[in-house]
């Protein structure tokens, strides 16, 4: 397909009408093009194929071509004899046989006068149709694409006042892939980006202290357990795509995957009777699979398990055995990091099942599971390990980074400067006798949260202005929910700067006047000759614009002065014999299926008419409510019929991806919901997780609007994600706080963000800073994402820090001060036995009896 445009117009009507049109270059230009398409040849051995040789052919063995060909040829010809009375109407026309041809997707940017007589118009779209009938055919018909593609390029750098958009079926799946390739340099800046943003965040001045390694260490963590995952997935067969490249973001951290693209049908072309074995150029074909791995490490579930451990380690004893701080620290995480595992191993399980329809998500949920799995496996294998050794590393008060032995402070008192501050550490002697204080807290995020925040976000003074937020917030987020919607541009899914933005923004400019070519089939024998039936099928058809034999065939009765009620016998003959024979209407004969019965009569078993309808092609709802509504009168009504269009294919698929995910999250909600109940020990954590959620999902959605990310298949997606996340981090805060008990509500959320805060703001900003060059990318699918696991992320840690420790203040469950009698026969006498090491500077076992 090849949409023509100029910034002048390619013909136009004067005022006077003494010549209706004048003919000026551009036109001209077109049809140069057009011959200089038909003489494209595709050498092969022995032979050099042409358009003519790979094009589906009419009746009369010519090539089939779009009527706006023969139309600027015969005002060409009208020209050049002089000829004043030949007129283009829109969206129908009349050429010089009589026949009448629709113009109304092949015309574009038209200015009529009155009685629909064209004025002007600024863009011609053509569409070349080709065969698809073996493999050779196949095989001929890409090269002659390419050199198509090619040819088009030329012929616009050596006409610059035109502007030619050529598409072909190839276009979307090449833009497609396109992404992949400007996004290279943009992940490797996320992945630098989150490598050095989680070694940050597990580094204090204490060099003994300091957890560097275990940063790094974290996502090597992930990214064994990922290549693990890819590994399988290839020796069982799995599917790759190169497409979808930032849809990795939406599991940052769990894995980095790849994911197939579901195929895709449509267009604005009238088939021409050769539905089955026509190969359109503007027709989206199934990309094949490309087993290519898109790597993305990030900063979600992964590293928030890594960053809870190293958490739960900051909160051990020093004076404990390494043995003992480690069973501290899976004791302490690693139950709420196996039960949020499992939840995304059944969401994505679900979404893997057959109950889901469509082949990419599925594939998706598949290798989602696969690599999360893993990601768990080598959390509680490898990276407990590693947790292990930076023990030993920090019990031996060795430094972090360099791994050597770190001198007492005197010992450093002769040394340069740069050299004390490389070397900056406590040691157990500088702790006075009996004082507790934890010397983790000078890590910078446990001392910002500690000594400030926490203090701050429970205030008095503070509470009544995080409530006034958030109640804009809701404000806010009901207003874009209200505005809510759905989007099916393929535009969305493909790099910026392709021919396929072109082409689409020139088709929804210039040719958005009528809907696609919907196909009217009548799949029963009817009484056409009936005048009940007659009205019936024209009332079916009323407020499109008709291409319709049967209407021509009653216009055309009626110009005879001949009745439409005629008897069966002779509405049918004169059918056969006289109106499918004359020149302007034997095109007709494509449109009607005859059947002889035993006796020799002749009966209409099958026809078919063609609708478009005066919409706005941008306006795909009204587009699927248009469908739908003919899809229920084919059901209701007398006459069985049935509609199709090639981007009903596409709209229906389009459908399901939205509901299909939609559908299938609803599942796992409640099984999520039936498993956890009996797992957690109130079912208050439930009630609060839920109502978490679905404040998250609210606000995603609406702010999602207000930023103009329409619904669709990706935003979905990543919907579906935001529950994972939401849980993922606020679970332990609720849980923490639910079942406090014997202090104050305040109490027990200071004791909250204390104790799951840092593992939760380091995730975070690990996971924004990842997040961050997809911004970047000049892709339309990338700004999609970014848009929405932003707000994922922004919202989530806004009900995390503000309103959930805001809110649970005041709300319950209540905390009531219950003080339990001490037994003293329940009393226990602890002895210890310490072994100290030969330089007494480390406590490196202990025997406790009681």
């Amino acid at each position: 397909m090849v949409t023509f445009y100029s910034e002048k117009t390619l013909f136009s009507q004067i005022v006077d009408y003494t010549y209706p049109y004048i003919l000026d270059s551009n036109s001209s230009d077109f049809l140069r093009l057009h011959a200089a398409v038909t003489k494209i040849q595709v050498p092969r051995p022995g032979f050099n194929y042409t358009f003519a040789h790979i094009c589906i052919l009419n009746n009369d063995k010519t090539c089939i071509v779009d009527d706006i060909v023969h139309v600027l040829e015969e005002l060409k010809n009208a020209r050049a004899t002089n000829r004043t009375n030949f007129a283009i109407t829109y969206p129908i026309t009349h050429l010089k046989d009589g026949r009448a041809v629709y113009n109304g997707h092949q015309l574009g940017g038209v200015t009529v006068h009155s009685k629909d007589r064209v004025k002007s118009a600024e863009a011609v779209q053509l569409t070349y149709y080709l065969q698809s009938i073996n493999s050779l055919n196949d095989m001929v018909a890409e090269r002659w694409e390419s050199s198509f593609c090619d040819t088009v390029r030329l012929f616009q750098k050596s006409n610059s006042k035109v502007k030619i958009y050529p598409y072909t079926s190839s276009s979307l799946r090449e833009d497609f892939q396109k992404t992949s390739r400007v996004s290279e340099r943009y992940l490797v800046t996320s992945l630098i980006l989150v490598v050095t943003m989680a070694v940050l965040c597990c580094s204090m001045q204490d060099c003994v202290r300091s957890k560097p390694w275990l940063g790094l260490l974290g996502l090597v963590t992930i990214s064994l357990a990922t290549l693990t995952a890819a590994g399988i997935i290839n020796l069982t067969g799995g599917k790759y795509n190169s497409t979808f490249l930032g849809v990795p973001f939406v599991m940052l951290g769990n894995y980095y995957s790849s994911i197939s693209v579901p195929s895709c049908s449509g267009g604005d072309w009238l088939r021409k009777g050769r539905e089955s074995s026509s190969r359109d150029l503007v027709s989206f074909r199934v990309s094949r699979p490309q087993k290519s791995l898109t790597e993305c490490i990030g900063a979600g579930h992964g590293l928030y398990g890594t960053f809870e451990m190293l958490s739960s380690w900051r909160k051990t004893r020093e004076d404990q055995h390494v043995k003992e701080r480690t069973a501290a620290v899976y004791a302490d995480s690693m139950l709420s990091f196996s039960l949020t595992t499992a939840m995304y191993l059944v969401t994505f399980g679900i979404g893997a099942s057959p109950f889901t329809n469509i082949e990419a998500a599925r594939i998706f949920c598949c290798n989602s599971c696969i690599a999360i799995f893993f990601n768990y496996l080598y959390v509680l294998s490898f990276y407990g390990s590693s947790l292990v050794f930076t023990g030993y590393i920090e019990n031996n008060y060795q430094h972090s980074i360099f791994c050597r032995k770190v001198p007492k402070p005197e010992a450093l008192q002769e040394k340069p400067a740069w050299y004390r501050f490389l070397l900056t550490a406590r040691f157990s002697e500088d702790t006075a006798d009996g004082e507790e204080a934890n010397t983790y807290e000078s890590h910078l995020l446990v001392c910002f949260l500690k000594r400030y925040y926490c203090d701050w976000i429970t205030n008095t003074y503070v509470k009544p202005f995080v409530v006034l937020f958030y109640l804009i917030y809701i404000s806010f987020a009901l207003m874009g929910y209200l505005q809510v919607s759905e989007g099916s541009d393929l535009s969305n899914i493909v790099a910026t700067a392709t021919q396929t933005i072109e082409y689409t923004t020139a088709q929804q400019k210039y040719f958005s006047n009528y809907s696609p070519v919907i196909g009217f089939y009548i799949y029963e024998s009817i009484e056409y000759w009936n005048t009940s039936v007659q009205e019936d099928v024209l009332e079916y058809t009323k407020g499109f614009v008709r291409i319709s034999w049967f209407e021509s065939y009653l216009n055309y009765l009626r110009k005879l002065n001949v009745s439409t009620g005629l008897p069966k016998k002779n509405f049918t003959d004169m059918l056969r014999n006289s109106f499918l024979k004359a020149p302007q209407f034997s095109h007709f004969q494509e449109d009607i299926i005859f059947s002889k019965k035993y006796n020799d009569e002749v009966d209409v078993v099958a026809s078919r008419m063609f609708l478009v309808a005066k919409t706005m092609e941008t306006n795909r709802e009204e587009l699927y409510d248009l469908l739908e509504t003919l899809r229920r009168l084919s059901v209701t009504s007398k006459v069985k019929f049935i509609v199709f269009n090639p981007s009903f294919v596409y709209m229906d698929r389009y459908a399901s991806s939205l509901g299909a995910p939609l559908h299938n999250s609803c599942i796992s909600a409640l099984f999520l919901l039936f498993f956890s109940a009996f797992l957690v020990a109130d079912s208050l954590i439930n009630v609060w997780l839920t109502l978490t959620v679905v404040s998250v999902e609210f606000g995603v959605i609406g702010f999602m609007t207000l930023w103009k990310v329409e619904l669709d298949c990706i935003s979905v997606l990543c919907l579906i994600y935001g529950i994972n996340y939401t849980i993922d981090n606020c679970a332990p805060l609720l849980s923490t706080f639910v079942l406090g008990k014997d202090f104050t509500r305040t109490k027990w959320v200071k004791n909250a963000l204390e104790v799951h805060g840092v593992a939760i703001l380091q995730s975070y900003l690990c996971y924004i800073v990842g997040l961050i060059p997809l911004a970047a990318v000049p892709s339309n699918l990338t700004c999609t994402l970014f848009r929405c696991l932003f707000l994922i992320a922004f919202v989530t840690f806004f009900h995390c820090f503000a309103i959930l420790p805001v809110i649970l203040t005041f709300l319950p469950p209540s905390k009531k001060k219950r003080k339990e009698k001490k037994n003293p026969e329940n009393r226990e006498e602890i002895e210890c036995v310490e072994m100290v090491d030969i330089d007494s500077t480390r406590v490196v076992d202990q025997i406790t009896t009681v």
